[in-house]
């Protein structure tokens, strides 16, 4: 039987309340099926409905979404901001990937004030309460959700991975730019230890983990001013963390929730229960 092997601690909890805009460090976060809660809820869409990203607009990055109750506040780095309460008065259907979602907005002044800093005529909407995005049955039980994510509801990341990422590196790069929920810290020693198929007990939370994160352009983006700095880190992962001819960053998890609402906490000890092949 497989026993329990210790990943280290969380040292850093993240949410991306907008889908693609600058994350939100946390202490403290409860965990809903579809992710940590506030993850991804958010996103913007053109004017074909279908969602837009860092991959076609890097100056999402500098966009600062913050949720106080159920207002959503924007900032830019020059100062301004916009606070948006979308209601489910106004719906619509929204593409994200393969997935599309009954969605709501309305916000004009927010859509505006997005377009403009985005240069796209874009809009603001929210994931609606009673809308259900699957994750692919290829990985996840009928049941499992996503939020707009791009697949999975959670995403764990090591940083002693990216430090011997770094060492491989003529300019280091900080963990913000691969966008994890989830940093854990303390393998001593033990790079790339996330890549172990299991399952994942951290803190309150139990999480499936089944599917490596294969890695898009967006870590070439920097995330504090929204420039793309070229083809790094990709092109040195791409000599040693490829599979399928995908360049591979991090753990893709789905949360194992038998009761609304279990908490993760920055110090909490996580520990992967490794999947036996011949059980």
């Amino acid at each position: 039987m497989s026993s329990a092997r210790s990943l280290g601690t969380i040292t850093g909890l993240f949410v991306y309340p907008i889908k693609g805009m600058a994350g939100v460090s946390l202490t403290e976060s409860p965990v809903e099926r579809e992710g940590l809660r506030n993850d991804r809820r958010y996103m913007i869409v053109g004017d074909d409905n279908v969602f837009r990203s860092q991959r076609q607009l890097p100056q999402m990055a500098t966009l600062r979404p913050q949720i106080h109750g159920d207002a959503l506040h924007i900032a830019s780095l020059n100062g301004d901001s916009i606070v948006s309460e979308i209601d489910e008065t106004t719906s619509l259907s929204v593409t994200v990937w393969n997935s599309t979602v009954l969605a709501y907005g309305g916000d004009q002044r927010a859509d505006s004030w997005l377009s403009d800093h985005l240069n796209e005529r874009v809009r603001l909407v929210r994931m609606g309460t009673a809308t259900s995005r699957p994750i692919s049955p290829e990985y996840a039980e009928p049941d499992d959700r996503v939020s707009f994510a791009d697949g999975f509801p959670i995403l764990l990341a090591n940083d002693t991975s990216l430090a011997d990422l770094n060492r491989r590196l003529e300019i280091s790069i900080p963990m913000d730019r691969f966008r994890a929920n989830i940093v854990v810290s303390g393998i001593a020693g033990e790079p790339w230890a996330e890549d172990a198929f299991g399952h994942y007990q951290m803190g309150d939370l139990a999480a499936l983990g089944n599917k490596l994160c294969a890695r898009c352009q967006v870590p070439t983006i920097d995330q504090a001013t929204g420039e793309r700095t070229g083809p790094e880190p990709l092109t040195t992962l791409a000599k040693f963390r490829t599979i399928d001819a995908k360049v591979i960053f991090g753990m893709n998890l789905i949360p194992r929730i038998d009761c609304e609402g279990p908490m993760i906490r920055l110090g909490d000890p996580v520990a992967v229960t490794p999947v036996d092949p011949a059980a």
